[in-house]
């Protein structure tokens, strides 16, 4: 099974784009090294208090992609304020 999640989110405290690239860096190594998921910054790369970031994790049990999800908001959460989720499972 694969999940695929969005999530657009905004960066309060950020006034520039070289904090925003900093936060997301962070953010998405910090992902990548805890659940072995393949991330991407997909849009607004060019405002500097809005990102969103697709996660894909691949795993046979349903429930541990919802706990990995959940997870990875909350760690998302820490960074910043999310405005929106979108998530689809994938049978293989």
């Amino acid at each position: 099974m694969v999940g695929i999640f969005k999530f657009s989110f905004r960066l309060v405290e950020v006034h520039s784009l070289k904090e925003k690239r900093k936060i997301i860096h962070r953010i998405l190594a910090r992902v990548r090294n805890r659940y072995k998921a393949s991330l991407a910054e997909v849009d607004q790369q060019d405002q500097w208090q809005f990102s969103t970031i697709v996660v894909a994790l691949v795993n046979t049990n349903s429930l541990q992609l919802e706990q990995a999800l959940y997870n990875i908001t909350c760690l998302i959460d820490e960074e910043c304020e999310i405005i929106e989720i979108e998530r689809q499972l994938i049978q293989t």
